[in-house]
């Protein structure tokens, strides 16, 4: 019986489509778009991580300013600033120079040299130099109706001469009478360099003669300035702080204490006064301070009797060192003081 096969299976061979023209251009190019695309994306990538970077670095400036100047929050609160020095220092820091917040703290040493009463243009002018594209250097504000627009810089300086020129008409509201021309005058030898106070014989005599009693036998030279407040004022003349504990720093003096004087001088920036112990009534015989800020709120309290005439510079170092508390980290001495 003959075999029956089966059908053989009909295979079908579909026909080869032809590339299209896309196809064949990725075909041939793949590799370079592939190049491309990739290179793109480290494009992209890169470019994120700069702007990320840069905005660090923004917000990081922004943090260190935030240590020494308090920003207002609402209209009722003031802006809290330190001096205009410390400003300046502020803005060469590495972490704020050529970063967002310079320039506004350029501004704020601008107006703060124009509230200490001297001229703001040299702030107003590296604003300029450092951010010449800034808005606070190429934006006029007007601030009050009926002004003429004018940019921050030049705004803060108008009202600096402004403000001079009144100062100057009541020159008794922002400084003690000048100490008499002849009136003794002592000069403090620190390890940062020299300070001279003039001082007021005329108004706080007891005071006067203690101090230079002191200074004419010695016993300022080594002791040091024990105690710092930025803004507010430094303070030495304690013995113990030539050959004692740290600890008892700002306890000692000498056996005598003076009553205090009604001098009539006041608590302005660079005060020379008398300390004391805290809730006494007696003033201390030798600890004193100058302040680096008004302290009005002391007027009445301590006697002021003299004023730093030379040596600014070297109580900003004083004032600017590192503090732990209100002790300095690295106590400024006095290594030598004269009479003049």
């Amino acid at each position: 019986m003959a075999t029956q096969h089966a059908a053989p299976t009909e295979v079908r061979i579909a026909a080869v489509e032809e590339p299209s023209a896309l196809q064949a251009f990725i075909k041939s190019q793949g590799k370079w778009l592939f190049l491309l695309l990739a290179g793109t994306i480290a494009f992209i990538l890169v470019r994120e991580s700069m702007r990320s970077e840069s905005e660090g670095d923004a917000l990081s400036s922004w943090a260190r300013v935030g240590q020494d100047v308090t920003m207002p929050v609402g209209f009722s609160a003031s802006l809290d600033a330190p001096s205009a020095a410390s400003l300046d220092a502020l803005a060469r820091d590495p972490a704020v120079a050529g970063q967002a917040a310079a320039p506004w703290v350029r501004l704020i040493q601008a107006r703060a040299t124009a509230d200490e009463g001297a001229d703001p243009s040299s702030a107003a002018d590296m604003l300029r130099e450092e951010a010449p594209d800034h808005p606070l250097a190429t934006i006029p504000l007007r601030l009050a109706p009926g002004e003429d627009p004018a940019l921050p810089g030049d705004i803060i300086l108008f009202r600096g001469e402004r403000m001079q020129a009144w100062r100057d008409g009541h020159a008794d509201l922002f400084q003690n009478p000048a100490p008499p021309e002849n009136g003794p005058r002592v000069r403090i030898e620190t390890s940062k360099g020299p300070l001279v106070v003039a001082l007021y014989p005329d108004r706080a005599p007891e005071h006067v003669a203690n101090f230079l009693a002191l200074t004419e036998d010695g016993s300022y030279v080594g002791t040091r300035f024990h105690r710092v407040i930025p803004g507010f004022m430094v303070q030495g003349g304690d013995p113990n702080s030539r050959d004692g504990a740290p600890e008892t720093w700002g306890q000692g003096g000498t056996d005598r204490t003076l009553a205090p004087e009604e001098s009539g001088l006041r608590h302005f920036r660079l005060a020379l006064a008398s300390a004391k112990q805290s809730g006494a009534t007696e003033e201390n015989g030798s600890q004193f301070y100058i302040t680096t800020g008004p302290a009005h709120h002391l007027d009445g309290q301590h006697t002021v009797f003299g004023v730093l005439v030379e040596g600014e510079a070297v109580l900003e170092q004083i004032e600017s060192g590192p503090t732990v508390g209100d002790r300095p980290q690295d106590p400024v001495a006095i290594e030598a003081i004269t009479a003049l």
